[in-house]
């Protein structure tokens, strides 16, 4: 077994061992862990079954990492990113797009951005963009998500009269469970505690219990959802409405940036990132199943 993984990860020409990568394996899974919560909870606000979509998540991840591994043999972890999963659920449920349709989206997403990395643009583009504009597109994914979460809990609701937003009732269990909750958040992140989100996801729930916020369910292990009711449907069809071009910008613009500086910021070591076909390599995987959100990446901090 040791002679396998010697053989197909290197694990002496980048000074690691088993025990090095089981830990960095297990603390990326802790960071990552927190999309298990968030990702089909906010699939659910736009009608999809949570527990299908929980499912799938899962089958995704499994998917896509194993593919980082064994085909760049880099130390990354993949999902889905929240910015595109947002963007998702507002396509289903303010904008009644079907679900069908939106899958047709995603995957001519996916498409372009392969053409894009098969022709060498994404390389030559991402060298030359300022940071500060990578910077800017996270932060705006960022404050997009917040103001999900936010309408989501009904801390902020929109006011059709005034074509505005503006605050919801303040007193309602659901609002002051999400205040507290980003109270926790904001306590672990300062103090630079190992696996804050997650930690701060099962805080919050155990809050909400008392609250009435939370449902306890009736039991604590279930097999796992059938994916057959949504196992490629796809419509590829529909997809190709000029109308929907604003959402596979909308999809495409964080894919195409928010990769690429998630790698440069992860730590990973200079003579691995820089390497051309490296690059390449990631680039391809990032799109290796097309039809799927955009991943996020964790870094396994393998020093």
């Amino acid at each position: 077994m040791k002679q396998w993984l010697e053989k197909h990860f290197k694990l002496s020409e980048y000074h690691t061992d088993v025990k090095t990568e089981l830990i960095a394996g297990l603390t990326t899974f802790v960071t990552m862990a927190y999309v298990l919560a968030t990702v089909p909870n906010m699939l659910a606000s736009a009608g999809l079954d949570k527990h299908v979509m929980f499912t799938v998540l899962i089958l995704l991840v499994i998917l896509t990492t194993c593919a980082m591994a064994f085909y760049t043999n880099r130390p990354f972890a993949l999902a889905p990113g929240l910015g595109s999963v947002g963007i998702v659920t507002a396509m289903i449920a303010n904008d009644g797009i079907a679900p069908a349709v939106t899958a047709g989206v995603i995957f001519f997403s996916g498409v372009l951005f392969i053409a894009i990395s098969f022709l060498g643009l994404r390389e030559a583009v991402v060298k030359v963009i300022p940071v500060s504009l990578k910077h800017a597109v996270s932060a705006g994914i960022g404050l997009f998500i917040a103001l999900l979460g936010a309408k989501s809990c009904g801390l902020i609701i929109a006011n059709q009269a005034k074509n505005s937003l503006g605050f919801g009732d303040l007193k309602s269990p659901e609002v002051i469970v999400a205040v507290i909750g980003f109270i926790i958040l904001l306590i672990l992140k300062t103090r630079n505690v190992p696996g804050d989100m997650i930690l701060a996801i099962v805080l919050t729930t155990l809050v909400g219990i008392p609250f009435g916020v939370t449902a306890l369910p009736d039991s604590l292990f279930t097999m796992p959802a059938n994916i057959g009711s949504q196992f490629m449907r796809v419509d590829f069809m529909g997809a190709l409405n000029f109308a929907y071009i604003p959402f596979l910008i909308a999809l495409f613009v964080p894919d195409f940036f928010l990769p690429s500086e998630r790698f440069s910021e992860s730590g990973l070591r200079p003579d691995i990132w820089m390497k051309t076909e490296t690059f390449r390599a990631l680039t391809n995987v990032l799109r290796w199943m097309p039809w799927r959100p955009v991943s996020g990446l964790y870094s396994e901090c393998r020093v």
